[in-house]
């Protein structure tokens, strides 16, 4: 069975690029930290001389404070990060139907017209759609389930009912599908 992804493309790459912001505000962090306790580490070694000593506590001083902006700029980064992190996730956890109705659009043909669409989710997960139209002959419905089956879309197609109708235009054939896609072990 083919899966069709209805993540949009543009929603993938902005998740990507909050990972890679989060990394390099990791390694920022601790190159800042790093920073700091090299500045430490080198005021206990020169502790000994005053002069030398002070200038140097000065000096780390200065990094330490030019560290501690770098972390507060950086946690606001992150922050702002994870905030748009977080609403990407929201939006990216709902497929994106247009692709569904499309691929309906598609596969219709021109001897077929839909009159009804109904997408329900399932208690045990995934969805049900149920489709239906009418067509002039019965071969058209077979040729739309068949190529909906084939789309690789759903996980199972059945035809539920075919009833001839009159029409304006003469005889018809009323049909419904149900579909399911994403349930578990294509039930």
């Amino acid at each position: 069975m083919l899966t069709a992804n209805l993540i949009p493309t543009s929603r993938l790459a902005a998740q990507r690029r909050a990972r890679r912001i989060r990394a390099w505000l990791a390694v920022s962090g601790v190159y800042g930290l790093a920073a700091v306790a090299g500045c430490l580490g080198l005021r206990a070694a020169l502790q000994n001389d005053d002069a030398q000593a002070r200038t140097v506590i000065v000096s780390a001083s200065q990094q330490l404070e030019a560290s501690q902006g770098v972390i507060a700029r950086l946690k606001a980064e992150l922050a702002d990060v994870r905030r748009r992190a977080e609403a990407a996730r929201q939006i990216t956890n709902r497929p994106d139907w247009s692709v569904l109705l499309a691929l309906l659009s598609r596969d219709r043909g021109d001897e077929l017209a839909l009159t009804n669409c109904h997408l329900e989710a399932l208690d045990e997960g995934g969805y049900s759609l149920s489709i239906g139209g009418l067509s002039r002959t019965p071969e058209h419905i077979t040729e739309f389930t068949l190529a909906l089956e084939r789309s690789g879309v759903f996980d199972r197609v059945r035809l539920v009912e075919t009833v001839r109708r009159a029409t304006p235009r003469g005889e018809a054939v009323a049909f419904s599908l149900d579909c399911r896609l994403g349930s578990p072990a294509g039930n």
